[in-house]
């Protein structure tokens, strides 16, 4: 789950669009730092969704490793 910086809704990343408000989602710096940690959290933690949403993210902003 994310939350847009526009509406605030927690939403699944499914598209580079909030679902609801229509928003492009933004990344900062520690956006990234804090969506890599997640990632590794979720692969130890067998959190498949939450992997696949992390991955989904990272490649979207151009992360090579995560296609």
């Amino acid at each position: 789950m994310i939350i847009c910086k526009s509406c605030g809704q927690k939403t699944l990343y499914k598209d580079k669009k909030c679902e609801y408000c229509g928003a492009d989602f933004g990344f900062d710096k520690d956006d990234v730092l804090e969506i890599n940690q997640r990632l590794e959290a979720s692969i130890k933690n067998k959190e498949y969704e939450n992997v696949v949403e992390c991955y989904h993210i990272l490649a979207d902003l151009g992360y090579k490793n995560a296609e």
